[in-house]
């Protein structure tokens, strides 16, 4: 029991360092191997991308893939359907919401994604982990792991049990191999096994991923800075309750006074004041977010303005889908640019006003 709280805990020091630093804005705990994630899958497809477009709700702008099913592997998707795959990154008036580790597909390319069915759609099950590109070459055709899924920070079970690493498949033994498997087989990825070393199949691998430890925090090819940093710190708030699944609930906020300081202590440029509590903020969830207007309205009325980092403990609106088998995502995050925008260093940024970990 103790053990299930400690990795609990462990999780805001994660976020909060992944975040901050840049390394990634996801956590996420990898299913032991493919044919486990596609048990836990709501659905699993080869799909197209058509096109990219958006929607206008009224009070934010969300951008879309429109994919259409070539392969139904499980779940209601059929052959021929069209669907929306809906971006996590929204926009409003004068704000854009970016989610660095959100999925962003190629129109016309086709991909195998495993997916839940979450409050605003379908949704990849782990991001861009897991989710692999069809790459034809001859008469060959090969699904390789997207490079962004690398980036992402993953985690061991509690249990220190082994993860199959991703690797390049043939495709049509693959989508036959996850059909036996759903109709009772065992699992043994050998069956369609190409190349543990994806290298070769990335020709666009420096387009794509940052540098080792870093990652790309742009909307639209435009990145985001905090304005006056590090000059001025950027303030770190957690809940003042603390995690109420932890024990004591304080624990979390702990950690994360430790994740804070091990920032100071192993980064240049890190300025970071706190962390403090706050209360008294509850999300209204109406767009499926913690975030929202209702969340920059009381950061500027109560925390003094937008300048400032908030942890949210237990998925309060239900974002992230539920754990399956000790695997899923554990943290999302990500921040607010706000318009005009700035120019440093000979590039135009967005004032970056609100950032957040959901835990």
């Amino acid at each position: 029991m103790m053990l299930r709280y400690l990795f609990r805990s462990t999780l805001a020091l994660f976020a909060i360092i992944a975040i901050l630093v840049g390394a990634s804005a996801t956590t996420i705990i990898p299913f032991p191997n493919l044919g486990e994630m596609a048990k836990a899958a709501d659905a699993v497809v080869l799909a197209k991308v058509l096109s990219i477009g958006t929607k206008n709700n009224g009070t934010y702008i969300r951008e879309y893939h429109q994919l259409q099913v070539l392969e139904h592997i499980k779940g209601e998707l059929v052959p021929g359907e069209n669907w929306d795959l809906p971006a996590l990154s929204v926009r409003g008036p004068i704000w854009i919401q970016s989610m660095p580790d959100d999925v962003q597909l190629i129109p016309g390319n086709t991909y195998l994604i495993f997916l839940s069915q979450t409050s605003i759609g379908w949704r990849p099950m782990l991001l861009s982990y897991g989710i692999f590109e069809q790459i034809i070459v001859g008469q060959e055709h090969y699904l390789v792991p997207l490079p962004e899924g690398y980036r992402i920070k993953t985690l061991l079970h509690p249990d220190n049990s082994p993860v199959e690493p991703l690797a390049v498949f043939n495709k049509d033994k693959l989508v036959n191999h996850f059909k036996a498997v759903l109709a009772g087989n065992h699992w043994n990825r050998n069956v369609a096994l190409v190349s543990e070393n994806p290298d070769a199949f990335w020709p666009y691998l420096d387009l794509r991923v940052a540098p080792s430890h870093c990652n790309f925090l742009l909307s639209g090819g435009i990145g985001f800075r905090w304005l006056n940093f590090p000059g001025t710190p950027l303030a770190v708030h957690v809940p003042s309750a603390g995690d109420a699944e932890c024990e004591p609930a304080s624990l979390a906020n702990d950690y994360t006074t430790a994740a804070v300081a091990a920032l100071e202590a192993n980064y240049q440029g890190i300025n970071l004041s706190g962390p403090t509590g706050y209360s008294g903020f509850t999300p209204n969830c109406d767009d499926g977010s913690v975030l929202g207007d209702d969340f920059l309205i009381w950061m500027n009325s109560n925390l003094g303005g937008y300048r400032h980092e908030m942890l949210f403990f237990n998925d309060p609106c239900h974002q992230i889908a539920n754990l399956s088998g000790c695997s899923g995502i554990l943290a999302l995050g990500g921040m607010y640019g706000f318009t005009p925008q700035q120019s440093f260093d000979g590039n135009m940024y967005y004032q970056s006003g609100a950032g957040y970990v959901i835990v």
